[in-house]
C-alpha cells in the first residue's frame, strides 16, 4: 500500500511540471504573439512607397552603361544579410558625370579635377517599401536606412558601396 501512495505523488507532481511548463509556453506564445505578429501586422497597415537616393563615387563609366542599375532590378543590402531594399527606380532617376577627385598642389591648396578616364559618379533611386516612423524610414518594416549612411548593394551583377543622399516618401500603399 506504500508503494501505491508513491506512486500517486509522483504521478500528481508530473502533473503539476506539465501544468507549469504549459503555462510558461502559453505565456511565451502570447508574448511572441504580441511582439511579433501584431507588431508585423500594425506595420502592414501602415506601408508607405519610398524613394531612396544614393550617390556612387568613381566607378567605371561601363558598370553604369552595362545595364547593371537597370529599372527594376531587385536590390539587396550587403550589410544587413542581403535582404531586399527594393528596385532600381526608373532612367529619369538616374544620372552620372565625370569622377572628381582632389589634388594637393606645392603650396598646399586642395583643387577639385575631374576624372579624364572613364571614371564617373553616378546618382540613383531605388524604390521600396517600409514603415516610416518618428525614428526614420525601415524598409521592409524592420531594417532601418537613412541619409548618410553608407550601405553595400548587391543585384545579380554586381556589388558597389553607395551613400544613402536621401529617403523621400512617394506614396501610401494600400493593403
Amino acid at each position: 500500500m506504500t508503494s501505491e501512495k508513491k506512486k500517486v505523488k509522483k504521478l500528481a507532481f508530473n502533473l503539476l511540471d506539465w501544468i507549469i511548463i504549459a503555462s510558461l509556453l502559453l505565456a511565451g506564445v502570447g508574448i511572441w504573439f504580441r511582439y511579433g505578429l501584431a507588431e508585423q501586422w500594425e506595420n502592414k497597415k501602415n506601408t508607405v512607397t519610398a524613394c531612396i537616393s544614393f550617390s556612387i563615387s568613381d566607378i567605371k563609366e561601363t558598370t553604369f552603361t552595362g545595364g547593371y542599375f537597370a529599372e527594376g532590378n531587385a536590390v539587396f543590402n550587403g550589410d544587413a544579410g542581403n535582404n531586399l531594399i527594393g528596385h532600381f527606380a526608373g532612367e529619369d532617376k538616374f544620372g552620372y558625370v565625370p569622377a572628381k577627385y582632389y589634388q594637393h598642389t606645392k603650396t598646399g591648396e586642395i583643387v577639385v579635377k575631374q576624372s579624364v578616364t572613364d571614371r564617373i559618379d553616378v546618382v540613383g533611386a531605388i524604390i521600396s517599401e517600409g514603415v516610416m516612423t518618428e525614428h526614420g524610414f525601415f524598409y521592409g518594416g524592420t531594417t532601418y536606412i537613412a541619409p548618410g549612411q553608407v550601405v553595400l548593394l548587391n543585384t545579380r551583377d554586381i556589388k558597389v558601396s553607395v551613400l544613402i543622399t536621401d529617403v523621400e516618401i512617394v506614396e501610401n500603399v494600400e493593403k
